[in-house]
């Protein structure tokens, strides 16, 4: 990618051809709507290009006063034209609505078809962002068909945009590619180079959630280049945010997050409110999944006070349903009914997504509460609701979560088989991380029906998918983070090993996944790493070398993995292994800390 504002020029960028994280594709120009030749909104339109925003919305107060004055109604409807703008991008919605009502009102009384337009694609944008989409696709549509009535390419454009993007917050994807295609085929001979930015990378976000990731990837690139070369820094930033919410789906999670950090830092930097939303919100969930809870909780505050403040209903939703479920993860489950019952009692600002996650956050906080029956019902009504829609990731976090549900109510094979079937779709739309938890959910049944055999197939299978999908990761944070999902795996599959009879291959099955963290540290990851377990069968430390060459006569070895069902206490002498079955983790942590602090200091017991 070359810098913004320098290097190759566009027509040496590629032709465009999007997860839990958060996608971005609202409607907004930078630039205000160059609307007639006046040099007074030329001037105006000069000030905000040029990112002298507070100059030109000053000159603007002062104009339009004197404009109502004159009587002078051209000069007065394209200023409140261009005061709506301002203020949908200022994120006044309201204010903006207004002002865009009696500018158009005024427009259609001098049949002034141009300015009607331009006004009407900024209408329905601030009626959009407000969560009102019927009516913004209302608009659209009529922007659209005034378009084609004049032979006005750049509007039909913008129109077929808006109309992208209200289908694809409806989950109707494969008419929201058509519509964002049709867009860059109008866009092209306009000069209109922010409006085939946001088309490209809808067309790229709407491949990502058909599960066409490389295209997907090549058109995010392909945007970020072009808006870099032509200084676009919020279709570059919402590219980037974009970009890294496809890394995150697709398992990389160290990658993706940079790509959150520099669009939050670009919208920031270009004072859009309503555009910081997204990345913030994917920031929060990184934190959260490297354990910074306090941190990931005050991120979603500081975006849910952004949408108070600013009257973002839909992204109020949207936060409202992230909250709950962090609350859900922590146990808080009735201070998460309470968010999520809040974000539905506005339904009509919610995306089809964010009702179904709002409707899986449900199931799951009554799946905890014990409830299992209310829990099947809320998930039920997540699958009626998502139906057809392609949202792939919600769509198999909908499964994973109705088959523990399945589960809980002591129907195991039926989970069993949903389980499986999670794991095969989790390949066929590249999303690794699902497999994983699917596996080993699958092993987990597989032992409540009895199948040993099976489960440890399972549990190896899973086993050689952690790996896999720890080598993805470059971040020594990250992959410390990802490897603490092998916990129930390895503990697991080591307990059936050793059940099979072969005590020594369940210690050397547990020393491979503890050492490997170890060994990261020191080598890093890739080829050194590869070359130094290869050399050592995959293990730092396997029982005949601890008994052989470590342990003397009249030393013993105590070695425990603590584990999220089952923790495995191994007692290693010169000559002897025994296994000993413990409490799950979170009932034994405050002892096992007491024994660190006795080895530490055993005079202080």
């Amino acid at each position: 990618m070359t810098p913004r504002g320098k290097g190759a020029r566009a027509a040496d960028c590629p032709a465009s051809v999007f997860v839990p994280p958060v996608t971005l594709l609202l409607l907004l120009c930078l630039c205000a709507p160059a609307l007639c030749t006046e040099p007074l909104i030329a001037r105006i339109d000069s000030l905000w290009t040029n990112d002298q925003r507070d100059a030109a919305v000053s000159m603007l107060e002062v104009e339009l006063p004197r404009a109502r004055v004159a009587n002078d109604s051209v000069m007065v409807s394209n200023l409140l034209v261009i005061k709506g703008s301002f203020n949908v991008f200022l994120g006044n919605l309201p204010i903006a609505e207004a002002v865009l009502l009696e500018g158009l009102a005024m427009a259609r009384a001098r049949q002034d078809s141009t300015l009607v337009m331009s006004g009407l694609r900024w209408l329905g944008l601030t009626i959009g962002n407000q969560g009102r989409q019927d009516e913004a696709m209302v608009i659209f549509a009529e922007v659209l068909e005034l378009g084609g009535s004049l032979g006005d390419r750049r509007h039909q454009g913008w129109a077929n945009v808006g109309l992208g993007w209200a289908n694809w917050r409806n989950g109707k994807a494969e008419t929201a590619l058509a519509q964002y295609e049709r867009a860059t085929e109008l866009f092209v001979g306009t000069g209109d180079v922010q409006g085939e930015l946001w088309a490209n990378n809808g067309v790229a976000a709407v491949n990502s959630d058909l599960g066409r990731y490389d295209q997907a990837a090549e058109g995010y690139r392909a945007t970020i280049d072009v808006a870099r070369f032509h200084d676009r820094a919020v279709p570059e930033a919402i590219a980037l945010n974009n970009l890294g919410t496809l890394e995150y789906s697709l398992g990389r999670p160290d990658v993706a997050v940079e790509y959150f950090r520099q669009a939050r830092v670009l919208h920031a930097q270009s004072q859009h409110k309503r555009q910081e939303l997204p990345p913030r919100f994917n920031i929060a969930l990184c934190q959260n999944d490297l354990g910074q809870h306090t941190a990931a909780r005050q991120t979603l505050d500081e975006a849910l006070a952004l949408c108070d403040t600013y009257g973002y209903r839909d992204m109020r939703s949207r936060t409202l349903v992230k909250i709950a479920n962090m609350e859900v993860e922590h146990g808080r489950l009735n201070q998460a009914a309470a968010l999520i019952h809040d974000a539905m009692s506005d339904p009509e600002t919610m995306m089809v997504k964010d009702v179904v996650e709002a409707e899986i956050e449900l199931g799951e906080a009554w799946r905890l509460q014990g409830d299992f029956s209310m829990a099947a019902r809320r998930l039920a009504q997540a699958d009626s609701i998502l139906g057809n829609k392609t949202f792939p990731w919600v769509r198999l976090r909908l499964m994973g979560n109705q088959a523990r549900v399945f589960r809980d109510l002591g129907e195991y094979q039926r989970a069993l088989e949903q389980f499986l079937q999670l794991a095969e779709q989790a390949i066929d739309l590249g999303m690794p991380q699902y497999r994983l938890s699917a596996l080993s959910d699958a092993a987990q049944t597989c032992m409540l029906l009895g199948r040993t055999d099976q489960a440890r197939s399972l549990y190896e299978e899973a086993a050689t998918a952690w790996e896999t999908d720890r080598q993805q990761l470059l971040s020594p944070q990250w992959r410390e983070r990802r490897g603490a999902s092998g916990r129930d795996i390895f503990t697991d599959l080591a307990l059936l090993i050793h059940e099979d009879g072969d005590p020594a291959g369940a210690f050397d099955q547990l020393q491979t996944y503890k050492s490997r963290t170890l060994l990261e540290r020191m080598l890093g990851p890739g080829e050194t790493l590869s070359r130094s377990l290869s050399r050592s069968h995959g293990t730092c430390t396997q029982l005949g070398d601890v008994q052989t060459n470590l342990l003397s006569a009249d030393e013993l070895l105590l070695d425990f993995t603590l584990g999220p069902r089952v923790s495995l206490l191994f007692a290693v002498t010169r000559d002897t292994l025994v296994l000993r079955r413990l409490p799950a983790s979170g009932l034994i942590t405050g002892r096992v800390r007491a024994y660190h602090d006795l080895l530490k200091d055993p005079d202080a017991g």
